[in-house]
């Protein structure tokens, strides 16, 4: 299943009304009203709704929570995550009964390397275009000094000290009653020690950093997956991946709304009355919108794909602009004067508006 807190854009320690919070923001993005056809949005709305409906329980959150990816929604974990997430899980509940788990192979085999997280912030109009950005962050890798070992070596044979040199295990198996130490693999003698600079682990955290590619239309939560970049592996372990959350940064101009762009701009009484040409910025430069004669304030104007493109291509959304009429406070007298003057000349117009005001106080007075 899909990480509900990613889907919510939260931290796991995030508080109800914070859930709540990013839950309305995102519902109401990517409702099926506001974007009819858009089955990408529908898609996202369901698994918004869904990501919700476990985290608002406490006790289902809590659940999710101990489990992790093999969560099933029963409360018991599943077989829908992925394969080393259910193998720890077993290995966990293994040990807590038997001290280890008998079904497991060698105790020093393989372990894959861990998945990391690092989070990466842009401005909206690096997201119009896409963009190549650096990000740090610090990883576990092989150990030089024994290559990733864990163990230096040493000419001279030493006593097994779990065994003896008896080269049996001295713990009794579940299933096959005696069996060969597993440190000494049967030889009854070890020719290593552990590596004085990793302890034995194998690996040290090191600091990396990395240039990775944003494509364009990128959205906040996002997560940008950069192959074998995580941590290395134990004893010839596979390497981990990692994933580069994204982080839209809010504009003071511009609001997004999926792929299309909201903004205001201020028009004058004339410029509504008299139309005018105006311009415009956007996220890509400067852009010419014709304004008609006689357009009423507020009125939105559509700049067709002027917005964002797709996270997944497919055609740029809008940007939609918002005419929004600014009267003059500081007027001069002279200023003054002439606007009088025009409002005397000007005789309004019987508009569709202004006659559906003057039926309504004409009613009231009959009444």
């Amino acid at each position: 299943m899909t990480d509900p807190y990613r889907t919510l854009g939260v931290d796991r320690g995030a508080t109800p009304d914070e859930i709540k919070h990013a839950f309305r923001r995102l519902a109401l993005r990517h409702h099926p009203d506001r974007n009819p056809g858009d089955r990408e949005a529908e898609s996202q709305f369901k698994e918004v709704t869904a990501a919700y409906e476990l985290l608002s329980d406490p006790l289902k959150r809590m659940q999710y929570d101990r489990l992790g990816q093999v969560y099933t929604g029963s409360g018991k974990p599943g077989f829908s995550g992925d394969v080393p997430d259910i193998r720890e899980l077993f290995d966990h509940l293994m040990q807590e009964a038997f001290g280890s788990n008998p079904f497991r192979g060698r105790k020093d085999g393989p372990r894959p390397g861990e998945n990391l997280r690092t989070s990466l912030r842009l401005p909206l109009e690096e997201v119009a275009t896409g963009t190549e950005r650096e990000v740090s962050f610090e990883r576990q890798v092989a150990c030089k000094a024994c290559g990733g070992t864990g163990r230096k070596v040493r000419r001279e044979r030493t006593l097994c000290p779990d065994c003896g040199g008896s080269g049996e295990s001295r713990k009794r198996s579940l299933l096959r009653g005696t069996g060969k130490c597993r440190t000494c693999r049967g030889e009854g003698y070890v020719r290593t020690e552990p590596c004085d600079d990793c302890g034995g682990n194998g690996r040290k955290a090191s600091q990396a950093a990395l240039t990775i590619k944003v494509p364009a239309g990128v959205n906040s939560g996002q997560r940008l997956k950069v192959r074998k970049k995580g941590n290395v592996g134990q004893r010839s372990g596979s390497v981990g991946d990692l994933f580069v959350v994204v982080d839209v940064e809010e504009h003071p101009y511009f609001q997004r709304d999926g792929r299309h762009i909201y903004c205001r701009f201020p028009v004058s009484f004339a410029q509504l009355a008299l139309g005018s040409e105006l311009e415009v910025p956007t996220l890509g430069g400067p852009a010419v919108i014709q304004v008609p004669p006689g357009t009423q304030p507020d009125q939105v104007m559509t700049m067709k794909s002027r917005g964002l493109p797709g996270s997944r291509g497919g055609r740029p959304g809008d940007q939609r602009v918002r005419l929004v009429l600014e009267v003059p406070t500081d007027l001069t007298a002279s200023q003054r004067s002439a606007i009088a003057a025009a409002a005397d000349a000007t005789v309004p117009s019987p508009t569709r508006l202004r006659r559906q005001m003057l039926d309504a106080l004409e009613k009231i007075v009959e009444d």
